[in-house]
């Protein structure tokens, strides 16, 4: 991203820096809260500026280098985003191929008219099988989302409740790691909408964008 080899660098790195900056908050939908934004953008251009302050020739090349080895063998290092097709065992949810909500509040890139695995209503029940030791779901978070329980392998069921503060406004797309630290074989992931819901949210929605694995 950073075409260092130009005397012109320091414009480059501000384009990059913003093209980053818009990548980050329209197309993931990172929430940094506005007085936060400035702050974030400026120490990364002083940081790059501090690192490429000498002269550059036109020819300098970025040169590749070795990783070190990792710092914790769990990393996140080979993490995938699995699609929602892969789920084959499912009762009372259902796909909708181009998913936009219609209750009149907002959503992020990538997270409309897309493929969605919805269930809204308590007792829906899913099963997704996996290699990978961390699991997690990407969902859209918004003024209807419920609660979910969840298990692996048939251990003990976890209560999980996806509505947000921002959830009122907002199908906000959320990240949540179910699992992490697991053992080198398949795993069952089991997943049930709950009959109760939050005091703020209108529904017991949980609608799915990916699952994401950590892959051995």
């Amino acid at each position: 991203w950073l075409r260092t080899h130009s005397h012109n660098y320091r414009q480059y790195i501000l384009l990059d820096i913003m093209y980053i900056f818009w990548f980050l908050f329209l197309c993931h939908g990172i929430q940094i809260f506005f007085d936060h934004k400035f702050q974030f953008l400026y120490s990364m251009l002083e940081f790059l500026g501090n690192s490429y302050s000498s002269h550059l020739d036109d020819d300098d090349k970025i040169i590749d280098r070795i990783l070190p080895s990792k710092l914790n063998n769990e990393s996140y290092d080979n993490g995938k985003l699995i699609d929602i097709s892969n789920v084959k065992k499912m009762k009372g949810w259902r796909v909708n191929l181009s998913w936009k909500p219609e209750d009149g509040t907002g959503t992020r890139s990538n997270y409309t008219n897309v493929p969605m695995l919805i269930a809204e209503k308590p007792g829906s029940k899913l099963q997704f099988k996996f290699h990978g030791n961390a699991l997690g779901i990407a969902i859209a978070a918004g003024q209807d989302a419920g609660i979910i329980e969840y298990r692996i392998d048939k251990n003990d069921w976890i209560e999980l409740n996806l509505f947000t503060q921002w959830s009122k406004h907002l199908h906000l797309p959320w990240y949540y790691t179910l699992a992490s630290g697991l053992s080198e074989k398949e795993h069952k992931l089991e997943i049930r909408i709950h009959d109760k819901k939050d005091d703020r949210s209108s529904g017991n929605a949980c609608r799915i964008r990916y699952f994401y694995v950590n892959k051995f």
